[in-house]
């Protein structure tokens, strides 16, 4: 027996990348993040899957760089996942 369920949630995550550490950076950001997200295409950004997602798709996002090369990604999803189940 096969169960399915469907899950809608944001996706957070926060990682550092030393590249962005720059002194200059540092001192003349005047707010504490900036927005990259239209650069996420030419950013590293983490892979992430679901296990025993049949379907994930993503809708708004938002990417923002802190300083100290910190980044902060949130993304809205909803995925539809196997539950498979022994019920003898």
């Amino acid at each position: 027996v096969r169960f399915m369920y469907r899950m809608t949630g944001y996706l957070r995550i926060l990682w550092s990348d030393e590249r962005f550490d720059s002194p200059l950076y540092n001192e003349s950001c005047s707010r504490e993040f900036i927005d990259v997200t239209a650069l996420k295409s030419r950013l590293w950004t983490p892979d992430i899957y679901l296990t025993n997602s049949v379907k994930t798709t993503y809708r708004d996002e938002s990417l923002q760089l802190a300083p100290g090369g910190q980044f902060f990604w949130t993304r809205n999803f909803n995925s539809e996942i196997s539950c498979p189940m022994d019920l003898v």
